[in-house]
């Protein structure tokens, strides 16, 4: 589904769930202009604070999730009115929607949706960057996602990519979970891929980890993916992953999907992503 090696994409499309109302924008608050971020933070932090005001309020898995707390982004679309916290608007072309799932969730209430259309071309993404030029990592970059992933399609096509993240930068420092000729694969943008060690289940929750060793030449990018398959593994080593000379490095994750031709309606759903920074 995805014809250029530069477009990076996570994709869900409803399973006849209920969807909210929640958005993205600022949820009102007294941190409401700190939610929606273009480099830096994520919306574990004051957000966190105020639920935790309220003893009838369930703390979100950004409260209280081991690798969350200290994240230095974390977004479980939970926080009332503003389930899109730490990311930019939804981009949205052609018959894609996006939207917000209140059934199929990892962490209840809600988990972020995208529907894609298989008549036609386009695009339903959301990006973060998380880092600048004063603060990021000094070696590491790790993501944490909880995904919701469709069958594989039967249909023959170019890679799809479920998320993309990485160092902020060209193509080449970017990773992702890809659906190419009917199973799961790890790829990068410039169109290499490497084969799971399982194919991981399907149409359940799974959780994928992606780590990024930082490195303009030889870098090392491993996945690994837990579902009720077992665990699944692939890397790249030897790579580029970043084009900095010198940290702090800043990351860039992208959720959706951008597509010229899709062969089939899927359904994803995307839960919990935490960016963690050595």
């Amino acid at each position: 589904m995805l014809q250029s090696p530069r477009a990076w994409v996570l994709v869900l499309v409803s399973l006849g769930g209920a969807c909210s109302n929640d958005t993205f924008m600022p949820d009102g608050g007294s941190d409401s202009g700190n939610d929606i971020l273009s480099v830096g933070g994520g919306d574990g932090g004051q957000d966190a604070a105020d639920a935790g005001m309220d003893v009838n309020v369930t703390p979100r898995y950004c409260q209280t999730s081991t690798i969350a707390i200290n994240a230095p982004f974390c977004a479980d679309f939970d926080i009332p009115n503003d389930a899109g916290a730490g990311f930019t608007s939804p981009s949205i072309n052609g018959a894609f929607a996006t939207s917000f799932e209140t059934l199929v969730a990892s962490s209840k209430p809600t988990a972020f949706e995208v529907d894609i259309p298989s008549d036609g071309g386009g695009s339903g993404t959301i990006e973060a960057f998380v880092g600048g030029t004063d603060s990021g990592a000094a070696s590491m970059i790790t993501l944490d996602l909880d995904i919701y992933l469709p069958a594989v399609s039967t249909i023959p096509t170019p890679s799809v990519f479920m998320f993309a993240f990485g160092s902020v930068g060209p193509a080449s420092t970017q990773f992702g979970l890809a659906e190419v000729s009917e199973q799961w694969v790890f790829a990068n943008q410039q169109g290499q891929t490497r084969a799971l060690t399982i194919q991981p289940a399907t149409g359940e929750w799974a959780h994928a980890q992606l780590a990024i060793i930082l490195s303009t030449t030889g870098g090392t990018a491993s996945i690994t993916v837990t579902s009720s398959a077992g665990t699944s593994t692939a890397s790249f080593v030897g790579v580029e992953t970043t084009v900095a000379s010198a940290p702090p490095y800043p990351a860039q994750l992208l959720l959706g999907v951008i597509d010229t031709v899709p062969p089939n309606t899927q359904s994803v759903y995307y839960d919990n992503a935490v960016i963690n920074f050595q």
